[in-house]
Formats: structure tokens, C-alpha cells, sequence
């Protein structure tokens, strides 16, 4: 008996022994894991921002918590998103937001004999040109652009991007004086162009210039495929490794395409390497809105320039920048959430009257259309008050009601003087082209219209120009101007994108 029991001790020995072993090495690894977490939570810690906790001066002698580390730099915590549909850092560069055109250039109705005010003489406002140089030079030269002779050029936006010659452009209108507005991609260029400056991700600080990415800061500075920057690399040896001559902008391309920090911004990249300095500061002092003014005699009160569009009711300086460069449509929410109930309730009255299961009656047993007609029918009789969609939220997509539509209904409906209304002319939705206010029965445009002038030039339509002119008769007069364009470079294959 006392030998079969030592033998069965023998036997589980070497069982106990694993066990214990198993057990010692689960409490190192649980313990090694805790202290690897407490480290990375030390090293990653968020700063906090200046004005939420002002730095305090630290006591001579004071005990230091034990998980200080300032060796450690700190990842600043991402910036609040500005308002829109879209995940952009907040505006903290944005040097204009409204601006007026001064009024020596906005053309005004002579005297009765015909002897000129002594303002110039037209306005030739162009859409979205995309870095079109070419269409744009012969569109210049069609309506005969003098700007000595008192013309004043304005663009609606987005001058670079997408076509073959943004720097061109961008040279093109600085040296006539042109004036223009912030569109959606010259806000990205410029984004784009801050990112550059650092290696952290844009809108969390940090400064570590281009170098972090492996960018001479030459050719930050001095602009890539400038003059300036051609002959500071030309001092500079080759290197052992080039293996053939490249231009400056090859290579600052070649060097932004390995960015790991851009976000899918290579594009945006690629157009500040061709800008220069003087170019790019031009591009930021740009306005999201430009005033022009009222042109008396004419329709054209209060006449504003933006790029994409505005929100009815909303005050230029009140705008959102974002939904100005970037909108398409308005979205309600108060009436999508009016349609949802008014539809409920037609739903639960067509179960008791057919005395159903509610699980039998499909979602789509009320139409759209039913939902419609119900509302139009409580708004006549009183039921439903006719300002559910007061609260309009714009938006990029086209899925909701276009923003000219809702601009015309507003300057119509709540806007009862003609001289306060307000002209809107605008680019950006080159998929709806062309877009001119209808006139009434003796043809003349309503006051409070828009003119939306992006015909898709990159895309190989044309390039739409409004000339708005002060007669030697003393009268204003416009007329819309076309030229065709050829297909841009990065346009090719995706006619009627934005």
C-alpha cells in the first residue's frame, strides 16, 4: 500500500512542478504588460491646451508626481472641426473672410448726355478656370480686356487645380490687378501648404518644417520651380546618388508623393511646388466673400461674388467660410423630421382602417408623395405651421434642395424691396453648368437673382465670363461670354465632376 501510494506521489510531481512554473510565468507576463501600458500612457499623454490649463510655475523643491516626463514631447489634442460637412481644420489663417471691392472700380451709369462717370467702364467677372491659362487668355482677349481702358477682372475661385498651369493663372490675374474669392481648392492648396511646414497631423500644432518629410527647405521657401530656387540648386552639388538631372518640381513632387503624413493630398502638394511664395501669400489673402455693391440702374443689387454659394437670411459676415467654398444644396431638419412624423401618422391611420397587424403593413405603404400632399394640405388649412424649414444646414452632396432655389424663394418671399436684395454670382458645380436666372415678360432680370458661371472649361466645355458694362449712353447693360476649352490634363476621363 505505502509503495503504490509513493508512486503515485512520484507521478504528480512532475505535474505540480509544470503547474507551478505555468502560474509563476502568467503573474511576470500579466505584471510586464501593466508596466508596458503605464509607459505608453506616460508617453502619449495629451497636452493640455494654453487656454484651458495655464502653465503654473512649479515650486523649487516640490515633489514631482511620479509619472512626470517632460523629456516626453507631447501630441496636442486635435482642434474642433469648424461647422460643414467636412473634416477641416478651424479657419485660424483665414486673413479675410467678406471683403468690398473698392468702389472706383464698380461700374456705374454715366450722365444723361454721356459724359462718363470716370469709373471703369465693365466688370468681367469669369468662372472656375482650374488652371486653364489658355481658354482664359482668349476669353480675355474676346470681350477685349482693357484693364487701362477702366476693365476689372474678378474670378469666382478655384484658379488652380486639376488643369495643366495653376501658377500660370495665378500670375495671369495677379499682373491685371484681378480680383477673385477663396474657392474649395484654393483653401485646400493652402492647407496643404501649412501641412508641409510640419510632421504632426494638420490642426494639431507643431512646426517641424518641410525637412520632416524629407523637402528641401529651399524649395519651400524660394517656391518650387521658380527662378529664385532654380539658382539656389544650381550652387548646390550633385549628389552621389542622383543617377540623371531632374528639375526641382520633379523631385519636390517625387519627395511629397513619399509624405506619409498627406493624407491623400499629393494633388494639393503638387500645386504649392509650382507656386511661388508671392503666389501662395496672393491665394491666402484672397476673401471668402467679395462685396461688389449695388450697380444702380440695373439689377444688380447688392451684387456679391463667392465661390460655391450662401445661406438665405444669413448675414455675409455670419456665414459659415466652409459651406461658402464648398456648399451645393440645404438639408432641413426640421422638415425631414416633419415628413417622418406626418408619415407615421398616416400609416397608423391606414392600419385601424383596414383593421391589420402592424407587422403586415410594409414601410412603403405610404409614399412620398402621400406625405406630400398631406403637408400641403394642413399648411392650407392651418394645421401645420409653414416654417419647419427655417433651419437650413448646407451641405456638399446634391442630395437636398439646390441653394439657389431656396435664395430665390427667400429674396421673394421675405425681401420686400427690390433695392435689398441681393445678387449672388457664383461657380463651383461644373456638373450643373451654366446656370442664368429666368427674366420676366419684358425680359429683364428680377433683382436678388444668381448667375452660376462654372461651365466646366477643365472638363473640355467652355469658359463663361459676365460682363457687366457702363454704356457711354449712361445706362448698364450685361451680356454672357463663351469660349471653348480644351480638355485639362487632370480632367481627362472625369467630365462633369466637380
Amino acid at each position: 500500500m505505502q509503495a503504490a501510494m509513493g508512486a503515485g506521489i512520484r507521478r504528480r510531481r512532475p505535474v505540480m512542478l509544470i503547474c507551478i512554473l505555468a502560474s509563476f510565468l502568467a503573474f511576470y507576463l500579466y505584471y510586464s504588460r501593466s508596466a508596458d501600458r503605464d509607459a505608453a500612457r506616460v508617453a502619449w499623454r495629451p497636452a493640455h491646451s494654453p487656454d484651458d490649463q495655464p502653465p503654473q510655475k512649479e515650486a523649487e523643491g516640490a515633489e514631482r508626481p511620479p509619472d512626470a516626463n517632460n523629456d516626453v514631447p507631447a501630441q496636442k489634442p486635435l482642434a474642433p472641426m469648424s461647422y460643414g460637412t467636412a473634416a477641416r481644420p478651424p479657419f485660424k489663417d483665414l486673413k479675410n473672410i467678406v471683403a468690398d471691392l473698392p468702389s472706383n472700380l464698380v461700374p456705374q451709369p454715366g450722365t444723361a448726355d454721356g459724359a462718363g462717370s470716370g469709373r471703369p467702364k465693365r466688370l468681367v467677372i469669369v468662372g472656375d478656370v482650374h488652371g486653364m491659362k489658355a481658354p482664359l487668355e482668349r476669353l480675355l482677349e474676346k470681350v477685349g480686356f482693357k484693364r487701362e481702358g477702366g476693365d476689372h477682372l474678378i474670378i469666382v475661385g478655384d484658379l488652380i487645380n486639376k488643369g495643366p498651369d495653376s501658377a500660370g493663372v495665378v500670375e495671369l490675374a495677379m499682373s491685371l490687378g484681378a480680383s477673385a474669392v477663396r474657392g474649395n481648392n484654393e483653401d485646400r492648396v493652402l492647407l496643404a501648404h501649412q501641412a508641409m511646414k510640419t510632421r504632426l497631423v494638420p490642426g494639431t500644432g507643431g512646426d517641424d518644417g518641410p525637412a520632416a518629410f524629407g523637402i528641401s527647405p529651399d524649395s519651400v521657401l524660394l517656391g518650387a520651380g521658380s527662378p529664385a530656387a532654380a539658382k539656389a540648386s544650381a550652387k548646390k552639388p550633385p549628389s552621389a546618388s542622383q543617377s540623371s538631372p531632374a528639375s526641382s518640381r520633379d523631385a519636390e513632387a517625387d519627395m511629397l508623393e513619399q509624405n506619409p503624413f498627406s493624407h491623400g493630398d499629393q494633388g494639393d502638394r503638387g500645386t504649392v511646388a509650382s507656386l511661388t511664395p508671392a503666389q501662395l501669400a496672393w491665394l491666402a489673402d484672397l476673401p471668402v466673400i467679395l462685396r461688389v455693391g449695388t450697380i444702380r440702374e440695373s439689377p444688380f443689387t447688392n451684387l456679391i461674388v463667392v465661390h460655391a454659394g450662401m445661406v438665405p437670411g444669413i448675414a455675409p459676415e455670419k456665414q459659415d467660410p466652409w459651406a461658402v467654398m464648398n456648399m451645393r444644396t440645404l438639408k432641413y431638419p426640421g422638415r425631414e423630421a416633419l415628413k417622418e412624423r406626418v408619415k407615421e401618422e398616416l400609416e397608423e391611420a391606414e392600419k385601424k382602417r383596414v383593421a391589420v397587424s402592424s407587422n403586415l403593413l410594409s414601410s412603403s405603404a405610404v409614399s412620398a408623395q402621400q406625405v406630400e400632399a398631406e403637408l400641403a394640405s394642413r399648411h392650407r388649412k392651418g394645421k401645420e405651421r409653414d416654417g419647419h424649414d427655417d433651419v437650413a444646414v448646407p451641405v456638399e452632396g446634391r442630395d437636398g434642395e439646390q441653394w439657389t432655389d431656396a435664395w430665390a424663394r427667400y429674396q421673394r418671399d421675405r425681401v420686400a424691396r427690390d433695392e435689398d436684395r441681393v445678387t449672388v454670382v457664383y461657380g463651383h458645380d461644373a456638373l450643373r453648368g451654366l446656370s442664368l436666372p429666368a427674366t420676366d415678360r419684358t425680359d429683364r432680370l428680377t433683382p436678388g437673382s444668381t448667375f452660376g458661371l462654372d461651365s466646366g472649361c477643365v472638363y473640355g466645355r467652355q469658359l463663361t465670363a459676365l460682363v457687366i458694362e457702363a454704356t457711354a449712353k449712361g445706362n448698364i447693360q450685361h451680356e454672357i461670354v463663351h469660349v471653348k476649352c480644351e480638355e485639362g490634363r487632370a480632367g481627362k476621363g472625369r467630365k462633369g465632376r466637380k
